[in-house]
């Protein structure tokens, strides 16, 4: 079941912090598929965003959300373009907050922000959050969200290894350190293993 499937409802709205560093907002037609603008008005301090609220979420179930965006005179996407995917219990109290930052290349220059994440178990809405930040001239083009219930997230154990290694001096007997470390976590079947902080190679 698709819970969001077009930007044709009234439930978007638009949010900034202040009147003075308020983006421009429109919503635009283009080949029957409706798409919301958020454009830049001359200053790097603009900031806002389109956002609507999802109801019908159950806890513990997983969601894939989606939405395609077109970049136009922006310089860090990263730091100018977001989806803020925000969890809510009954009432409205927001539970956690996630990022979809897992960034697809389309066709045309259009892009794609996806996430498949599980609700957590008290959540029953959903805030969706589409914006733009950082950018003196930029303008940014969404289309096609959609939050789709989807399949149930596998969860595994994970075993983590992590150990301080105390500096030897130079950077032979570090790295011999570290090999020995390493054949030490395989042994235990680590997963995941982090070497010690700021442990100098030379």
């Amino acid at each position: 079941m698709n819970l969001i499937n077009d930007f044709k409802n009234s439930n978007w709205q638009i949010w900034y912090p202040r009147e003075s560093i308020s983006p421009k907002f429109r919503k635009m037609e283009m080949n029957k598929d409706v798409q919301l603008v958020i454009a830049s008005s001359g200053s790097f301090n603009n900031f806002g965003k389109w956002l609507c609220y999802v109801n019908g979420i159950q806890g513990r179930e997983s969601y894939e959300f989606s939405v395609e965006y077109y970049p136009d005179n922006i310089k860090s996407e990263n730091e100018s373009i977001f989806a803020i995917l925000s969890w809510m219990d009954i009432e409205g109290n927001m539970l956690q907050r996630d990022y979809a930052d897992d960034g697809l290349n389309l066709e045309d220059g259009w892009k794609c922000f996806h996430r498949m994440i599980e609700a957590p178990p008290e959540a029953c809405q959903l805030k969706v959050e589409l914006g733009l930040r950082l950018s003196e001239n930029g303008v940014v083009y969404w289309r096609k969200p959609a939050v789709i219930k989807g399949q149930p997230v596998l969860h595994r154990k994970v075993k983590v290894a992590t150990t301080y290694i105390e500096p030897r001096g130079n950077f032979k007997a570090n790295m011999e350190a570290m090999a020995d470390i390493v054949e030490k976590a395989g042994k235990q079947h680590a997963d995941l293993f982090r070497f010690s902080q700021c442990l100098r190679l030379g």
